[in-house]
């Protein structure tokens, strides 16, 4: 064999075995990490938040209380909206929020928040056309 052709057979041996080294040093960490942290056995998800499989947090459905000393509600899904039906009423149309800290309306009240004013807005704007069209801003975020 060359001396050429067995640097190089030398060389994918070395990546070979550091690409495996690597696999298995991470694969490790990642196996260890899943046994010792288990989201489930920690309760300590803040005041607003409830553990999810999925993922990780959410927001606590049908909560009333303070978040950043201001008053905070969400719904029975967990969104920082009003209520809403899952059948859309006639002649109403929706826009779904998804979003950051900011879309969701961290420390301000709740009527002062974007999705709330958009809501406000376009309700305004249909009523001030004389068209009977309800808009209904689902926050999500």
């Amino acid at each position: 064999m060359p001396k050429e052709k067995r640097r190089l057979r030398a060389l994918g041996i070395n990546i070979l075995l550091c690409i495996i080294s690597v696999s298995i040093f991470l694969g490790s960490i990642e196996l260890l990490a899943r046994l010792k942290y288990t989201p489930q056995k920690y309760n300590d998800f803040g005041v607003i938040f409830d553990y999810d499989k999925d993922r990780a947090f959410r927001l606590k459905k049908n909560f009333s209380g303070t978040y950043a000393e201001k008053p905070f509600t969400t719904n029975s899904f967990g969104y920082r909206s009003p209520e809403i039906t899952l059948e859309k009423p006639e002649g109403t149309k929706r826009v779904l929020m998804v979003g950051d800290s900011i879309t969701f309306g961290d420390g301000i009240f709740s009527n002062e928040i974007y999705p709330s004013l958009l809501e406000e807005t376009l309700n305004q704007y249909f009523r001030d056309r004389g068209e009977n069209i309800s808009i209904e801003v689902i926050n999500t975020a």
